[in-house]
């Protein structure tokens, strides 16, 4: 298993390294653009079909609209087709997925103070309205819809929360429905330590082979204790929304919403921002894992601490990799994307902006697609706070992240070490041998640990056994030619954990 794991993740580097070889053959055929049009407004969701890119936000104005905005595959805007839904609507956060032929739009419906309901649309191909449903739990609580995702053949996942106004609390709320929209389970989830006001919000969902479920979310507080900081959760359910296990994610001040993508079929890996240092607007650092279904195997933290740094969208793909990003104060009213390989060192990272003023304007990506021609395409909103208000933003750019031909690295400084939570090695670099560690410690009813070695494209160069009561767990590394390794590590209840080696 360890291998095979292993080798899927170094695939998934290797294309991506393939990439940056290949790429100037693809950038002469991919389109670069960075546009902005009126009007906008915040969580704006992009698609691409066969002739065009298309945002879709909600109504500004009217505010009981859901609009469609049409843009040609060079950037040119082409129309408008809007939707009145009677009430005030309120695009989701994360509130796009392919379904079928079609999509799926998720969206939230104010009706008063206490009515709040999920609105789910299914659209084909053409974007023409097939079905709709509109729900909420026990069928009176305010519910709000934050993502919705489709994992063929037959499940439908929406993640978000319901408030109850006495005591100001906040579930996590997960609704699951077949493809006939009806619903197969609901789910509410709520801290077991919540002693004042607030609760989970959960933000994103990934999939693996066991029909669980990896949730990523957010923990939220309301009023001044001090102890009452924004934390990241991390929750791992089985088929049916039961918890297996789950983690608060917390930094020096907090951390912010945790983000999830599928790994393989046993993995998912999260994206995040965490706060090192407290301010109405903190100062954050990118952070990124893994976790199987077992717990977290690795937790790094990547670049300089940054002013602000949301995390605000996190997607995969075969040819390019992970790509997260979002919105940073810090790096002058801008957004950012980044490109993080699966042990978590970034390839690249870019920054993206639209105005004459950075003082003055913001510049918000808050969603992303991967394109047809082998590039992104991401979209938000741009805000001119001289008084023109706010415009749609929609970037189009190639695989590496450039709006203009040939763009050079900028950004991030270079990442931390990856550090894994529960095993360290000594000395690293090595030569002749290494010392491990455990935190936490090797399971007491183990016997004996295995250590694998493989080299970065996947391949088993060195295994080991050694027998727990040994005083010295060191294993031996000679022989190994200079390089970078991934050391893998086994009890005999499962994996320990992998982190990296690096022999002199």
């Amino acid at each position: 298993m360890g291998i095979f794991w292993m080798s899927n993740i170094w695939l998934k580097l290797n294309r991506t390294l393939f990439l940056l070889v290949c790429v100037w053959s693809t950038q002469a055929q991919t389109s670069h653009f960075n546009i902005i049009h009126p009007p906008g407004d915040n969580n704006a969701d992009v698609i691409e079909t066969d002739s065009s890119y298309v945002i879709m936000q909600q109504g500004n104005p009217p505010f009981e609209a859901l609009h469609l905005h049409h843009f040609d595959k060079s950037g040119a805007y082409s129309k408008t087709d809007s939707f009145d839904l009677g009430t005030f609507y309120e695009s989701a956060f994360n509130g796009i997925c392919d379904f079928k032929d079609g999509y799926l739009k998720l969206s939230t419906m104010y009706f008063n103070q206490d009515t709040i309901w999920i609105h789910l649309t299914h659209f084909d191909s053409k974007l023409d309205t097939l079905q709709t449903l509109k729900y909420s739990h026990l069928n009176q609580l305010s519910t709000q819809a934050i993502s919705v995702h489709y994992f063929p053949p037959n499940t439908i996942v929406i993640s978000g929360m319901y408030g109850v106004r006495a005591g100001l609390r906040m579930h996590g709320y997960l609704l699951a429905l077949d493809t006939t929209l009806q619903v197969k389970w609901e789910r509410t989830y709520i801290p077991t330590n919540l002693n004042g006001q607030g609760g989970f919000v959960f933000y994103d969902v990934a999939s693996v082979s066991d029909g669980g479920f990896f949730i990523g979310g957010e923990r939220l507080f309301f009023g001044t204790n001090g102890l009452s900081r924004r934390k990241g959760v991390l929750l791992k359910i089985d088929s049916l929304g039961q918890e297996v296990w789950r983690e608060e994610l917390d930094g020096p001040e907090g951390n912010h919403r945790v983000l999830v993508e599928e790994v393989d079929d046993s993995s998912a890996a999260f994206f995040t921002t965490r706060i090192d240092i407290p301010d109405s607007q903190p100062f954050t650092q990118l952070r990124f894992g893994v976790a199987d279904n077992n717990g977290i195997l690795l937790d790094t933290t990547m670049g300089g601490v940054v002013r602000n740094m949301t995390p605000d969208f996190f997607e995969w793909s075969p040819n390019i990799g992970f790509v997260g990003g979002g919105f940073a104060q810090g790096l002058g009213f801008k957004s950012y994307v980044a490109n993080i390989d699966p042990i978590g060192s970034i390839n690249w990272k870019r920054e993206y902006f639209n105005g004459n003023d950075i003082g003055t304007d913001y510049g918000f990506l808050e969603s992303m697609t991967f394109t047809q021609d082998g590039g992104m395409l991401f979209a938000g909103y741009f805000l001119d706070r001289n008084g023109n208000g706010a415009n749609m933003w929609l970037v189009k750019t190639d695989s590496l992240g450039c709006d203009t031909p040939g763009c050079h690295n900028i950004g991030l400084d270079e990442l931390l070490q990856p550090r894994l939570s529960n095993i360290e090695l000594y000395p690293n670099p090595a030569k002749d041998e290494v010392s491990l560690s455990f935190n936490p410690s090797i399971p007491s009813e183990s016997k004996e640990i295995t250590v694998q070695i493989l080299n970065l494209q996947g391949k088993l160069v060195r295994s080991q056994t050694i027998q727990i009561d040994q005083l010295d767990l060191s294993i031996d590394v000679s022989g190994l030619p200079s390089g970078a390794y991934i050391l893998e590590a086994f009890s005999d209840k499962g994996k320990l954990g992998y982190t990296k080696l690096v022999i002199e």
